[in-house]
């Protein structure tokens, strides 16, 4: 199991449903989401590393290594690219939980690259569910 810690990026379905994280709780830097293994956290969101409050969403890893919507339809060629999603440790500073989750391989361009990206943060929030205890209805603001 992966944690993501969201900080308020999340919205309301317009059913009045469950709270869930949007795709905008899944940016990264270089096209990489980060995460973190919670078997290396204990088990617990609070060993998370954070400077300012959030929520805990979770994810499987084997579901996120399974996600078959990252396709993109390459204008130049017409031809539909794949790419595979990979969860790498990638340990930093002084938390060895620390992993990120990436597309492979690289796509072609900048454009391209954004656009594969939106689709994994996409497919990661629809993954995504709420770690008991760590939910925007369970905490207070």
């Amino acid at each position: 199991m992966l944690y993501r810690l969201v900080k308020r990026a999340y919205k309301e379905p317009k059913d009045g449903g469950e709270w869930k994280p949007s795709s905008s709780a899944f940016l990264g830097r270089d096209y990489r989401v980060s995460v973190y293994r919670a078997a290396l956290c204990k088990n617990d969101p609070n060993s998370i590393p954070t400077e300012e409050p959030g929520y805990v969403c979770r994810l499987i890893a084997q579901q996120v290594r399974t996600i078959a919507s990252v396709k993109r339809d390459n204008p130049g060629s017409g031809e539909t690219e794949k790419y595979e999603v990979l969860v790498e440790a990638t340990p930093h500073g002084n938390h060895e939980a620390h992993a990120d989750i990436y597309t492979h391989p690289a796509a072609p361009t900048k454009s391209a690259q954004k656009n594969v990206f939106r689709l994994l943060r996409e497919a990661l929030a629809d993954l995504a569910k709420w770690e008991p205890g760590f939910a925007p209805s369970e905490k207070e603001e």
